[in-house]
C-alpha cells in the first residue's frame, strides 16, 4: 500500500510540475507577445511619422512656390500700372 501512495504522490508532483511549466510558458509567451506588439507599434508609428513629415515638406515647398509666384504676379501687375 505505501508504494501505491508513493506512486500517486509522485504522479501528482509530476502533474503539478507540468502545470507550473505550462504556466511559465504562458507567462513567457505573454511577455513575448507584448514585446513584439510594442515593437510593431513603434515601427508603424515611425513609418507614419516619416510619411507625415514627407507630406508636410511637399506642402511647404508647394506653398513657398505659390508665394513666390504671387510675388512675381504682384510685381508684374505693378510694373504694368
Amino acid at each position: 500500500m505505501p508504494s501505491v501512495i508513493y506512486d500517486h504522490a509522485q504522479g501528482t508532483n509530476s502533474g503539478i510540475k507540468a502545470i507550473q511549466r505550462f504556466e511559465s510558458f504562458l507567462d513567457d509567451s505573454h511577455n513575448e507577445i507584448a514585446k513584439n506588439l510594442h515593437e510593431s507599434l513603434v515601427k508603424i508609428h515611425s513609418e507614419i511619422d516619416d510619411e507625415v513629415t514627407q507630406k508636410l515638406d511637399e506642402y511647404e515647398s508647394r506653398v513657398f512656390e505659390l508665394e513666390e509666384r504671387i510675388k512675381e504676379l504682384g510685381e508684374e501687375l505693378e510694373s504694368k500700372e
